[in-house]
């Protein structure tokens, strides 16, 4: 937190805080020791927090449920603590290799994209994943293939790009204080209580924390729907440093949803060939910028 401080304090302001400060009343914030004043500044945008603090579910989820109570529940199935040690190098492994190959699909598919790709591949493998290894716990080469690699490719996926599909969320005045709300709240809520509630549904049967594996993908998965319903009717703002690529998809299930239609619904009754120009000239604004 010092060092963090000591950035936040000595850094110049960027280009988009100045114009921000030139544009926005709002953005000249009262010197309220309370705190008042920036809350009630950040109300308006209590639907985007929501958002926020949900799409972060299913890593949190993920990675204090998944990729860290596992090992006292393996260690207690017997497996051997060099193998449990293993396992969580191989996890982490996975996600520093693939983070660098998602961050650079985002910048084509977009962010709400890879945060909705890793949802999925969560809810449909991570009640399967975790069958398989309270069947064999105490076999290593069952655990480190699960965990290491397929529970570390979920991780990789939910994590490497939702930070940025938070901070999008909210304009820049009232970034800093909404981004931190929504990541503290998905953190607690879902990350905090990830362990507890493993070890509670573990009572009721032997696959419960598989369930809330999945269901962490279900609420991430329904943030990011949620946002890009909001985003095509209207209803909210939920981009605010890059409008495309956002959501690039033709063939996925919310497809109708996608950045392609979004600019045709903007344009109005337009031709493909026009809606398809529009996209690129603001796909190649965006890039400039």
């Amino acid at each position: 937190p010092a060092f963090l401080e000591s950035a936040r304090a000595s850094r110049a302001p960027g280009r988009a805080e100045l114009e921000a400060s030139a544009e926005s009343p709002k953005s000249q914030l009262v010197q309220d020791p309370s705190g008042v004043e920036l809350l009630r500044q950040v109300c308006p945008y209590a639907c985007n927090v929501i958002l926020g603090a949900c799409s972060i579910a299913g890593f949190a989820i993920m990675q204090y449920g998944g990729l860290i109570w596992t090992h006292s529940y393996l260690q207690k199935q017997g497996l051997l603590p060099a193998w449990n040690l293993a396992t969580g190098v191989c996890a982490r492994c996975t996600i520093l290799l693939l983070c660098l190959p998602v961050g650079s699909l985002s910048d084509t598919k977009g962010v709400a994209w890879i945060l909705w790709v890793g949802a999925c591949v969560q809810v449909i493998g991570g009640f399967p994943l975790f069958a398989l290894v309270s069947v064999f716990p105490d076999r290593p080469e069952v655990v480190v293939p699960v965990i290491g690699l397929g529970f570390g490719m979920i991780a990789a996926l939910t994590s490497s790009t939702f930070a940025h599909y938070v901070v999008e969320l909210f304009p820049c005045f009232v970034r800093s204080t909404a981004v931190g709300i929504a990541f503290n709240a998905g953190f607690s809520v879902f990350g905090g209580l990830a362990p507890l509630a493993c070890q509670a549904m573990l009572q009721v049967t032997p696959l419960g924390p598989g369930v809330l594996f999945s269901l962490g993908g279900v609420v991430t998965a329904t943030s990011v729907f949620s946002s890009l319903h909001m985003r095509r009717s209207g209803a909210a703002t939920v981009t605010h440093l890059r409008h495309y690529p956002y959501f690039a998809s033709r063939g996925l299930f919310c497809a109708r949803l996608g950045d392609r239609e979004v600019a045709c619904s903007a344009d109005g009754e337009v031709s493909n060939d026009e809606c398809a120009s529009s996209h690129s000239s603001s796909s190649g604004a965006n890039v400039s910028e």
